[in-house]
């Protein structure tokens, strides 16, 4: 094969955009706005000039590292029957709240339910004669209240720990 064969790298450089469809302005606005292109091409930068053994979690450590709007998000609830005082006829709940920050997710809140017989009403029992088992409550913490607390978080700015304070005020009796 001769040189004369061979694409040259400038015509081909122009051949690659002339075919490539053209990024929409409010997507290179936005990388504009957050210096995306800066950010990134700095942690690949610092990645290539110290070889580390897995430079794929060294640019994702810079590139958390360089998060200049960094707070917890919301991940989940997570609600199990307890027994209180190791009684079977002491049942409540127990909630974990999950939420990701800088790449881990973790339990960063947990609220037990004393049980207080005055109360037993309000729960949601699975046999509510008996006032025993805790699945149906369980299931629609999981689930449906993950879901919702989800939903409202995702228009909004606020961090989750604020979002979270709002949602329980909010939905107390």
């Amino acid at each position: 094969m001769s040189n004369a064969s061979l694409p040259n790298a400038k015509s081909e450089k122009t051949l690659t955009r002339s075919n490539s469809k053209a990024i929409p302005t409010d997507i290179v606005s936005y990388i504009e706005e957050h210096d995306i292109n800066q950010v990134v091409k700095s942690a690949v930068n610092k990645v290539l000039r110290e070889l580390p053994a897995d430079p794929l979690a060294s640019i994702a450590a810079l590139l958390v590292q360089s998060a200049q709007k960094s707070y917890p998000v919301f991940k989940k609830f997570e609600a199990k029957r307890i027994f209180l005082c190791d009684s079977s006829a002491h049942q409540s709940l127990s909630i974990d709240v999950h939420l990701s920050f800088q790449g881990r997710t973790e339990v960063k809140h947990t609220h037990t339910f004393t049980y207080d017989e005055a109360c037993a009403d309000k729960f949601c029992w699975d046999n509510q004669e008996a006032k025993s088992g805790l699945k149906k409550a369980c299931d629609l913490i999981n689930n449906e209240l993950t879901q919702k607390l989800k939903d409202m978080l995702l228009n909004s700015s606020i961090p989750a720990d604020n979002a979270l304070d709002e949602f329980v005020n909010s939905h107390q009796a």
